[in-house]
């Protein structure tokens, strides 16, 4: 069978919201820190979707990495090398996902701050559906190619 940007999608969506919620428990001040900062980098970012979507590689990253689970973020390291194409095409077509995707960005880095494991995982859960929910959309559009769509 070949891996469609469908089942990217629903990996990451079984994924990275417990990615946040493990990072809101285990993270460290360092960590913090360091997605505080690249998020502030992004927000200059916002009308250049090549340069976001590296920035947003790395946020996801730093939070995989705050969660203290290697294996899972060996997994995530690869989701998100898998889905780079996607992103960029996303970035293009929907300037607005860029827009949604930082802010929802800061609304989990704000619960891992006040150490809300839960409000953590809702957001990226939110974040991650928003892009499966864009994705179906320029498809519609015949901007994109569907869910089912190959990435080999």
């Amino acid at each position: 069978q070949r891996t469609t940007v469908g089942h990217l999608l629903e990996t990451r969506l079984l994924i990275e919201p417990e990615l946040a919620r493990l990072a809101a428990g285990r993270s460290s001040p360092d960590e913090i820190a360091a997605m505080e900062r690249l998020l502030e980098d992004m927000a200059h970012m916002l009308e250049q979707p090549t340069t976001f979507i590296h920035a947003d590689r790395d946020f996801h990253l730093l939070i995989a990495d705050a969660a203290r689970n290697p294996v899972l973020e060996l997994l995530m390291g690869s989701i998100l090398e898998m889905t780079t194409r996607l992103r960029l095409l996303l970035t293009e077509n929907a300037p607005n996902t860029i827009y949604h995707s930082h802010l929802l960005h800061t609304e989990v880095w704000q619960a891992i701050v006040d150490r809300k494991p839960a409000e953590a995982s809702d957001a990226m859960r939110r974040h991650i559906t928003g892009v499966r929910l864009d994705v179906e959309r320029l498809a519609r559009q015949g901007i994109m190619e569907p869910l089912d769509w190959p990435l080999d």
